[in-house]
């Protein structure tokens, strides 16, 4: 009896089946906290409250400063260069007009050494010209695929570690597109090929297709906000539509400044207006 009394008695031990039984079941009314969250990391040592990051403490007005852009200087440089090199040809042109150096007067010859100074004339000239027909074409190349390459760099970004965005934004075909994304936008409609290089959307290359272009600018001014929303990571949908409603701002303002302009050569008739700047240049390029 005395060694059953000294023996202690093992503490009582939950089964698994007592355990899964006792925990608690899961409201399926509470929500789980948005994927685009950040937690920043504490400090080693030191018990610290963190404070949960969310798109509602970024500055919406300077937002560039949350992204990356690692190919702007390389963009800046190619539109720079296409705009140097084609004002370097069209200055070319104009000073050699001007200077009479693409058609020299001749006179007629008398002796032997005008015949061959005006024959060094007329090679220095043709030299010239050929000189010039090779920039205009490698200032027409610049310009038509420097520009759309440089802008589309600028527009390329990413944002910096720890920042928070809308994970359904920038992931192509994959992103899950809000409602209040889709709309008509004045932005793509007007601005299309500046709008879309921007925003690294190359289906825009399709306005280049006689008529088909004139059906699918309305694609575009459809469907453009959705292409955005894929094709860029975006903080937030304010974000994103401050953005968008400037582009769709500028993009209107363009197009009234056409309807305008092609208004008055209706007016006033084109062959004025021709007459006009032909006269306008004459004064500049006899």
């Amino acid at each position: 009896m005395e060694q059953s009394n000294q023996k202690q008695s093992a503490p009582p031990t939950d089964s698994a089946a007592d355990l899964l039984s006792e925990t608690p079941a899961v409201d399926p009314n509470i929500k789980p906290a948005p994927v685009w969250q950040v937690k920043p990391p504490e400090t080693a040592g030191k018990a610290k409250v963190t404070k949960i990051a969310t798109t509602s403490d970024l500055d919406l007005k300077h937002w560039k400063k949350y992204y990356e852009f690692p190919e702007r200087r390389s963009g800046w440089f190619i539109i720079i260069a296409s705009l140097l090199l084609t004002a370097a040809v069209v200055g070319g042109f104009f000073l050699a007009q001007r200077s009479g150096i693409l058609n020299p007067a001749e006179k007629p010859a008398i002796t032997l050494d005008e015949v061959v100074r005006q024959q060094k004339t007329r090679a220095q000239a043709d030299a010239i010209a050929k000189i010039l027909n090779i920039g205009a074409l490698l200032a027409a190349l610049m310009f038509l695929v420097g520009i759309p390459v440089g802008v589309a760099r600028l527009g390329r970004r990413r944002v910096k570690g720890g920042i928070p965005f809308d994970q359904r934004s920038g992931a192509g075909n994959k992103s899950d597109v809000p409602l209040e994304v889709r709309g008509w936008s004045w932005g793509p409609f007007s601005l299309s090929l500046l709008w879309g290089f921007y925003h690294g959307i190359w289906s825009i290359l399709l306005l280049i297709i006689p008529v088909f272009n004139l059906f699918w600018i309305l694609v575009l001014g459809v469907t453009g906000r959705e292409r955005a929303w894929c094709s860029v990571p975006w903080l937030s949908f304010e974000h994103f539509d401050r953005v968008q409603k400037k582009w769709s701002t500028w993009g209107l303002v363009f197009l009234i400044f056409c309807i305008a302009l092609t208004s008055v050569g209706l007016w006033f008739g084109t062959d004025q207006i021709y007459t006009y700047l032909t006269a306008l240049a004459g004064r500049y390029m006899p």
